[in-house]
């Protein structure tokens, strides 16, 4: 762990230098540890691709307010989910730019009292300042990335204008695709002088818009300036790999048991960092998150090699390693490797997890999906006799880790987890905090698990899980509809859907896997964020329309949310 958690990895980010230097060491220590290729496969390397970064053609990005032109990277700079397009129109200034629903007396809505069809819409980046405690926590609730674009573009604008108060040309990783919309973060400076036809400035609009009253809207008004933006952007598709590696069973009908963690992390922080701002840039080095479970993989493929060397016929099912890239990004690894499994899925007799497996806190070590299988509970409780944990043991097999990927394969899945922490996803989670005494009598216990799975004997079946529906507080609508989204990519034409949740409201709608949501609830949907804004306004045991893009096709379904807490 001290080299895969090291600066010299440089945060492993998937598809950079370092993730590559992860996956030259992993692939060799699986050749020194003799494990084969998986199946027809030539080496360890499972390849995918992924949306890495875009590029701005400087030459083909304009932006100029009555004639005059602005500097791209210092006065403006496209956003990395703009749409590609040109458009000449009056601005309109509408405040935040958001609509947030308190489904109570409090209603805030900026764009109420203007009109922004077929105009470019100016809007502040963030939440009102001075709000208090309940309404800074609806504020942040109601708003995800991207919502100001969605709503700017469902309310006809053709462009947007976000002001802020740094341009910054070195754009996040978090790809989304495109808004659907023409977009733009612009300075204050530049704003300021939009704002001087009427006699205000962005400090005196921020001092305006204070406290998110509502009827602070008289301060939102249409401007006779003009502008002209154009922009254009190419996304950079890259590739990087999953490392996978067999340890094979002489008995040639031997079922498979795969065993794995993502060995991918957050790079410069940029993607997801919980770093403060003083240090938003440092390396993440992930020593938990995840080194740990990337170091227990190996350990456990060392083991299980040995023991092969020693005593062939004790390994009686096919040991299938694996470490995948991509996970902070979505998934995007192991979902990339299961859509299409090198093995029939029915010859997997499970799948073992480990992700943040390091800091094991007194005692207590948390098992994951035990309910996609009806015998996890029973074979946990005996091997962990040896090695005496405070064993936590939750249902839910759809987990933001690699197991939904297999479970979406109706593949029974387990996941170790040694909790969360305050030093997740930020620079500070370094090698001297792991537990390293824990996670060696962790990687016993999963030893265990995986020698009692080899056992011919031992029954391994699968289970659909079904969320359990619970209703919400009085006065909250907050709602489930029970998919998987694709987090990462997109063209800014849908919502990919993984998988759904069996017995939740999108399987009862008859969404599916591979499937692409284009509308909701009578709004488009060009993207994750558009999806989740629009559930928000969602309100349980309604139906609502649904639109789906399947092979081609556009299929209409009907969906009714359900309540959570």
């Amino acid at each position: 762990m001290t080299y895969i958690a090291s600066d010299e990895l440089e945060g492993r980010m998937t598809g950079s230098e370092g993730a590559k230097k992860a996956a030259d060491y992993i692939s060799n220590i699986f050749s020194d540890l003799g494990l084969q290729p998986l199946a027809e496969n030539k080496d360890y390397l499972f390849p995918f691709d992924f949306v890495s970064d875009y590029k701005v053609i400087a030459e083909d990005n304009e932006f100029a307010v009555d004639g005059k032109p602005y500097k791209l990277n210092t006065d403006y700079v496209p956003l990395s989910s703009s749409d590609n397009g040109e458009v000449k129109s009056e601005v309109v200034f509408a405040g935040y730019g958001l609509k947030v629903d308190g489904k109570g007396k409090y209603h805030y809505n900026s764009y109420s009292d203007i009109d922004v069809k077929d105009k470019v819409v100016m809007v502040l980046e963030g939440i009102p300042e001075g709000l208090d405690k309940e309404k800074q926590e609806l504020f942040e609730r109601n708003i995800s990335g991207g919502y100001k674009q969605m709503l700017a573009r469902q309310l006809g604008a053709k462009a947007i204008l976000i002001i802020t108060g740094e341009i910054n040309n070195e754009r996040s990783k978090e790809m989304v695709g495109s808004a659907g919309i023409v977009s733009l973060n612009i300075s204050e400076s530049v704003a300021n002088g939009l704002l001087a036809e009427k006699e205000l400035s962005v400090e005196e609009a921020k001092k305006n818009l204070e406290g998110g009253d509502p009827k602070a809207n008289e301060h939102l008004f249409a401007l006779s300036t003009k502008v002209k933006v154009k922009t254009k952007l190419e996304r950079v598709v890259k590739q990087d790999n999953n490392i996978v590696g067999a340890i094979y069973s002489e008995d040639t009908d031997a079922p498979y048991i795969f065993i794995g963690g993502h060995y991918d992390h957050l790079g410069y922080g940029e993607v997801n960092s919980r770093s403060d701002e003083g240090h938003k840039h440092d390396i993440c080095n992930g020593a938990d998150d995840n080194g740990s479970g990337t170091v227990t993989v190996l350990e456990l493929a060392e083991y299980f090699a040995g023991l092969k060397k020693e005593n062939p016929e004790a390994i009686t099912a096919n040991l299938v390693f694996c470490l995948w890239s991509g996970e902070e990004l979505g998934l995007l690894g192991s979902a990339a490797f299961t859509s299409d499994l090198p093995v029939p899925a029915d010859k997997i007799k499970a799948y073992v997890n480990f992700d943040m497996v390091g800091r094991v806190k007194d005692n207590k070590l948390e098992i994951q999906g035990v309910a996609s299988a009806a015998e996890w509970k029973k074979i946990f409780e005996k091997k962990n006799i040896v090695t005496g944990f405070n064993l936590s043991m939750t249902d839910d097999p759809y987990l933001p880790t690699d197991v939904t990927s297999f479970y979406l394969q109706k593949i029974p899945v387990i996941s170790f987890f040694s909790g969360i922490h305050m030093d997740y996803h930020t620079y500070k989670d370094d090698v001297e905090l792991i537990n390293f005494g824990d996670l060696q009598r962790g990687t016993k216990l999963a030893s265990l698990i995986i020698k009692e799975m080899m056992k011919p004997d031992q029954t391994i079946t699968y289970q659909k899980v079904k969320i359990r529906r619970t209703k919400g507080t009085k006065g909250s609508y907050s709602i489930t509809l029970g998919t998987i989204p694709v987090y990462s990519g997109g063209d800014g034409t849908g919502m990919g859907v993984q998988g759904t949740r069996d017995g939740a409201p999108a399987a009862k709608a008859g969404i599916l896997g591979g499937d692409v949501i284009v509308s909701l609830a009578g709004k488009d949907v060009k993207n994750i964020y558009d999806f989740m804004s629009i559930m928000n306004e969602m309100k349980p045991d309604v139906e609502y329309d649904v639109s789906v893009r399947r092979n081609g096709e556009i299929v209409k379904l009907k969906i009714v949310p359900e309540a959570k807490e």
